[in-house]
């Protein structure tokens, strides 16, 4: 039986496919994962840190089930700044994939023209465009689209292009509810 630490690194290595073009491990591209890990004091504290495809068991166990775990979508060729996970989109490297964020009604999404639960969220984006995976919030859903290759995001109008897909496509999404 595979625990949730093994659950969490096939996922990993599923979406973050290997990249031809890295094969050094001094070029390797890194994943960042954030933790959200409520304070006593009512403060949230936000922990973040880079893993390169051979460290994803220890990007599993990072990301315990305790907590509230974000990943950054694309992979970016240096290691964050410890805890901080300081980078942006100058830094991005790869793009494997494309993802919406689909929200819907409930206790913390009230007003707007939002679905009302997650399968009428994914009856939505299905009739857009059927995601890859969809990753489930609690709040909301996350549809990903798998791309056949990576695309190389160190140039800045391919990285511009790219998120202009990804923003299109989100507002197909917005279109349809």
């Amino acid at each position: 039986m595979k625990t949730d630490t093994d659950q969490v690194e096939d996922f990993l290595k599923w979406l973050f496919k290997p990249h031809p073009l890295y094969t050094k491990t001094s070029e390797s591209p890194r994943v960042v994962l954030t933790k959200k890990i409520p304070k006593s004091n009512g403060q949230t504290l936000w922990l973040s840190d880079s893993f390169r495809r051979s460290e994803f068991f220890n990007a599993a166990t990072f990301a315990d089930t305790e907590h509230d775990v974000y990943f950054r979508q694309t992979t970016i060729g240096h290691d964050v700044w410890p805890g901080t996970g300081r980078s942006n989109a100058a830094d991005s490297l790869t793009g494997g994939h494309l993802w919406a964020d689909v929200d819907f009604l409930d206790p913390s999404h009230v007003a707007g023209n939002l679905p009302a639960d997650a399968d009428a969220a994914l009856a939505i984006v299905d009739a857009v465009l059927p995601p890859s995976a969809v990753i489930h919030s609690g709040g909301g859903i996350y549809p990903i689209w798998r791309l056949k290759d990576y695309v190389d995001l160190t140039n800045l109008d391919r990285r511009t292009r790219f998120q202009g897909v990804n923003v299109s496509i989100m507002e197909a999404l917005k279109k349809f509810g």
